[in-house]
């Protein structure tokens, strides 16, 4: 399962994070996938957030 989280500066100076929706695309999923995906992303947003704290 991808699991990718770019930071990165623009040309304004500002750093910015991404990272895929794996909730999402969990849905279009079959069987136990959906909620992997879904737990895969609560816990990448776990570690992401303290980041917008800073």
């Amino acid at each position: 399962m991808p699991c990718c989280i770019a930071v990165y500066e623009k040309t304004d100076g500002k750093t910015y994070v991404s990272w895929m929706n794996t909730g999402l695309m969990g849905k279009m999923m079959k069987g136990v996938v959906p909620g992997v995906m879904k737990v895969a992303s609560e816990e990448s947003e776990q570690i992401v957030k303290p980041l917008f704290s800073r």
